[in-house]
């Protein structure tokens, strides 16, 4: 069972190492797999069939890695596969109702209006769930341009602090950046950074969110592409990165009330999370 020991690690590490190593080319990934693919015949050719009935691990595993193999033959279809497996993650934490990468529209530019919704919601769930009383600079003019049903969590994001209008306007048709999605992403998991000097205006947010780890995989990682617009899809991975960050946040900083259970009865609560949205 060693050979299967050492395929799980190949599929792990493997695309990762090949998209940022020239030293690895296609033809290398074919042999490996080739001699992976053979190394599972023999697999099951050497396992009795008590072996089978008793462990049932052979067979589970060669049919569930295949597609595995198959997708780092296609780098397309593996960064596909990454991008249904981050709308999956946030539909099942109800940010979005949306499951799937052709309902989502991953690969279309987002509006204003839709990508403040997401990030809203994202903040309520796992941040905080008070939203402040709507200063007056939430009443945008231009709201009558957002989709109806956005346009309450719309002034949310902005008394949220995690978006800005120009000028009394929201803008909710316009398209969404990179950039402007790395200064939201960065003002929800860590807070506000200053935005003038420097080589672009969102210079200090896209440091921080690299810092991080919240760029990897994303078109936004490059300098270069932050003033493009950002995909669905790249929303998508960023809003994950984002809870796992913030989880991952909360768990090293416990709250008072979790603290407290556990200074009274010596075992540490994990919090739960509330205000889940089924929209």
């Amino acid at each position: 069972m060693y050979h299967i020991f050492w395929l799980i690690a190949f599929i792990v590490v493997v695309p990762v190492f090949a998209q940022s190593s020239p030293l690895i080319t296609d033809e290398d990934i074919e042999s490996i797999i080739a001699e992976i693919e053979t190394m599972l015949a023999e697999e099951e050719r050497t396992m009795n069939s008590w072996d089978w009935i008793m462990t049932g691990t052979a067979p589970s595993i060669t049919v569930s890695l295949l597609p595995e193999l198959q997708a780092l033959r296609n780098p397309a279809s593996m960064i596909l596969r990454n991008v249904q497996e981050a709308i999956s993650f946030i539909h099942g934490e109800w940010i979005t109702r949306f499951g799937t990468v052709e309902t989502f529209g991953a690969e279309r530019n987002i509006r204003r209006d839709e990508v403040a919704t997401m990030f809203a919601r994202t903040y309520k769930i796992f941040v905080s769930d008070t939203v402040p009383a709507l200063p007056s600079r939430c009443l945008f003019e231009d709201l009558d341009q957002a989709h109806n049903d956005l346009v309450e969590i719309v002034k949310e994001s902005c008394a949220l602090w995690l978006f800005q209008g120009s000028n009394g306007r929201f803008l909710p048709r316009s398209q969404f950046t990179n950039a402007q999605a790395l200064a939201v992403l960065v003002r929800m998991v860590s807070g506000h950074e200053p935005e003038t000097g420097g080589v672009h205006w969102a210079q200090a947010y896209w440091v921080s969110a690299r810092q991080f780890g919240l760029t990897q995989g994303l078109a936004a990682d490059n300098r270069a592409n932050l003033d493009r617009p950002i995909t669905r899809g790249d929303v998508a991975k960023m809003l994950e990165a984002a809870v796992r960050f913030l989880e991952a946040k909360q768990a090293l900083q416990p709250s008072a009330q979790q603290e407290l259970v556990f200074r009274q009865t010596g075992y540490a609560v994990q919090a739960r999370r509330s205000n889940r949205m089924n929209q």
